[in-house]
């Protein structure tokens, strides 16, 4: 692209990776967002499908693993976004800061549905979606750098397993 044709779109480099970030963000936002609110219509009161663990935790495998695979798909971008992008100057660093909030809020939403209808234990819903969020980010900087790109669905079933059932070892004698 010639110099005189990226400076009538962009203002700068700077300008340019802000806007590819921002999007990359809208994109995952987005897609948690309406995730969850197909999770909530599909189970919510009301609903033919009721209370169904088994596709209650599909969906949340389906909606991980398409998380992940936006990351996968911009690896480029993802990967100085979530390994580069806290720490270079303010603006960046709360752009970062309002996206994680950003994605405590959808997950709390999630979380709280799940207490609602009794998937979930009573749990403090923000600290519930601020630890799923950060196990989010960690593994969404190893799909960045490459890691599990051949195994998302089954990195997406652990994640939400290990979320939704904890690491404890169910007692055979039940």
């Amino acid at each position: 692209m010639a110099r005189s044709t990226f400076y009538t779109y962009f203002s700068s480099k700077r300008d340019l990776f802000m806007t590819v970030a921002s999007a990359i963000m809208s994109a995952i936002l987005t897609n948690i967002n309406t995730s969850v609110d197909a999770i909530i219509e599909r189970f919510g009161p009301g609903s033919p499908h009721g209370r169904d663990d088994e596709a209650i935790e599909q969906s949340l495998v389906d909606l991980m693993s398409e998380v992940f695979g936006l990351i996968r798909e911009n690896h480029g971008m993802t990967r100085i976004f979530l390994n580069e992008l806290v720490g270079i100057d303010r603006e960046m660093t709360e752009l970062f800061d309002e996206f994680e909030e950003r994605l405590t809020d959808g997950f709390e939403r999630l979380v709280r549905f799940g207490r609602e209808i009794g998937f979930v234990s009573e749990v403090d819903t923000r600290r519930t979606a601020d630890f799923i969020v950060g196990g989010l980010i960690h593994i969404g900087r190893k799909v960045s750098m490459g890691s599990w790109w051949s195994e998302i669905e089954d990195v997406s079933r652990e994640f939400i397993h290990m979320h939704v059932f904890g690491l404890r070892q169910p007692d055979p004698a039940r």
